[in-house]
């Protein structure tokens, strides 16, 4: 290998791609990290979201239970105080009273009316005037009149119209005699949601059907609803058994509905909308068999959470700023460096390896020629008369003919071989030999080549001449290249006191070779 061959080929130093590995890795990891956390964070914060929408979902069915447990119970009293006879519609006022009594004590019951199979109806409703008393008698006459808390009369009303036939959940709460509270979700006629409640109890004299029915006002389920949430960032519904609002936040598309997946314990958990809902049956003795339904916006309760994309989203770019900054100043101390380091390793006055390159490289040629069957020359060059020419012609003129020494050299060196300057005219070439190949012949035909090289490059220079003296790792037995270049030098200056402009071979003192035996034997 050439040094020609081996600069055009030289990459970056190892030290600049180590620093630019470890740089990116540094970045790499800082990145990750940052993902990771911001991923972390993002769980936990919905893990977080999840438990509060479970602890809100627990306290409002808790809560409900308040609500639903009076009514049933409330409802349950008066229609078998009806039934029995307790209560009759021919005591009007102590019917009107138990009612009231039971409307007065609870402010959720927005409704309370008792149906007899007569067609009787007597009903207190809260309104915005106060407490609305209707009747309507088994002769069809109506009567209705504000009360105040005392039931004493205020205001007498217009009789309301008596409707063509009996509310749509009486059938079903008739149906159900004897079976408890029954509730049901009612969708009145201006739109509005109530949560119902009967009781039928057969009478004691013909078994015929005495419902109560008790309906609480929506706005005391949301206000109930809200209590619940005891201000944590949540919004929380009551579904029926159709999964239709009968409670909660009014705000067009507030109620969010998602895939869910069940835990096990009767709560189902999903994600969806930037949300995460929680879902479990109120599970309240006495209470509807419908759903309560909670929302959490993980945002709300980690504010950060919501700027933490975006934040990402710099941090990201800062790295990537930082990233292109360090390889653009790697990028510009690529060419310094490159500099440095071909100057460390080549002679500045003729570009070939240095004696530090020749022993570095020509190591690493040996340890590759001992587990091959190959062999290498090293060659010790001298330049003959060559102070004659820095004395006479001068310095540029002796400079002029090194240089053209390492060019003949290079040229006449395979693309494997390593050329290189010792210092002042003492050049070294590092050959590869193949097994039954003649060294002698090999070395005599570069030297010649080289010297006819520097007559024809630089005409004043007639005189000099070229000496070499070589060894092979198979004559010294020995594959260190500082034995072989002292082995080389000693056979040149040994050989050029006897006559110069020739070759030298070094003597043979690899023990292994007989006495007389050649080197392909």
């Amino acid at each position: 290998m050439n040094v020609a061959g081996e600069r055009r080929g030289w990459r970056r130093p190892a030290s600049l791609t180590v620093a630019a590995v470890m740089v990116s890795a540094v970045l790499a990891l800082q990145l990750v990290g940052a993902l990771y956390m911001a991923w972390r964070a993002s769980s936990d914060t919905r893990d977080a979201s999840a438990d509060v929408a479970s602890i809100v979902a627990d306290a409002y069915a808790q809560r409900a239970g308040v609500l639903a447990r009076p009514a049933g119970q409330s409802a349950e009293d008066v229609a078998s105080a009806v039934a029995s006879g307790a209560l009759t519609f021919a005591d009007e006022d102590a019917l009107l009273a138990a009612v009231h009594g039971f409307v007065a004590a609870h402010p959720p019951f927005q409704t309370m009316a008792v149906f007899t199979p007569e067609h009787e109806v007597l009903g207190v409703l809260r309104t915005p005037e106060g407490l609305r008393v209707e009747t309507l008698a088994a002769d069809g006459e109506s009567r209705a009149w504000l009360v105040d808390e005392s039931l004493a009369p205020l205001d007498s009303l217009e009789s309301p119209p008596i409707p063509p036939g009996p509310p749509v959940w009486l059938d079903a709460a008739r149906a159900a005699v004897g079976e408890g509270p029954v509730w049901q979700h009612v969708i009145r006629d201006d739109g509005s949601s109530q949560a119902v409640v009967s009781v039928a109890v057969p009478r004691s004299t013909d078994g015929a059907t005495v419902v109560t029915v008790v309906a609480l006002a929506s706005e005391a389920l949301n206000a109930e609803l809200d209590n619940g949430t005891g201000g944590a960032a949540a919004s929380a519904f009551l579904l029926d058994s159709q999964r239709a609002v009968v409670a909660g936040p009014t705000e067009a598309d507030a109620f969010h509905d998602v895939t869910l997946v069940a835990d096990g314990s009767g709560t189902a958990v999903g994600f969806g909308d930037g949300e995460v809902v929680v879902e479990r049956p109120l599970g309240v003795e006495g209470a509807p068999d419908w759903i309560v339904h909670v929302q959490v916006a993980p945002a709300e309760i980690v504010p950060g959470i919501a700027a933490l994309p975006r934040q990402m989203l710099v941090y990201t770019g800062m790295v990537v700023l930082i990233a292109g900054a360090v390889t653009f100043g790697l990028w510009l101390l690529r060419r310094p460096l490159l500099q440095t380091v071909v100057r460390a390793r080549t002679d500045q006055l003729t570009g070939l390896a240095n004696r530090h390159e020749l022993n570095r490289r020509g190591q690493t040629m040996l340890d590759a020629a001992s587990k091959r069957p190959s062999d290498i020359a090293v060659v010790a060059i001298d330049l003959d008369h060559f102070k004659s020419v820095n004395d006479e012609m001068g310095h540029d003129a002796g400079d002029t003919v090194l240089r053209a020494c390492g060019h003949a050299l290079t040229l006449h060196s395979g693309e494997r071989d390593l050329v290189a300057r010792l210092g002042g005219d003492e050049f070294a070439v590092v050959r590869w030999l193949e097994l039954g190949a003649n060294p002698d012949a090999i070395v005599e035909t570069l030297r010649a080549q080289v010297e006819r090289d520097i007559r024809a490059l630089v005409p004043d220079a007639s005189r000099v001449g070229v000496s070499a003296g070589f060894t092979t790792a198979a004559l010294a037995g020995s594959y260190r290249i500082g034995d072989l270049l002292t082995a080389a030098d000693e056979a040149l200056m040994g050989g050029r006191r006897d006559g110069k402009g020739t070759t030298y071979a070094a003597p043979a003192t690899n023990p292994l070779l007989a006495e007389g035996a050649t080197l392909d034997a």
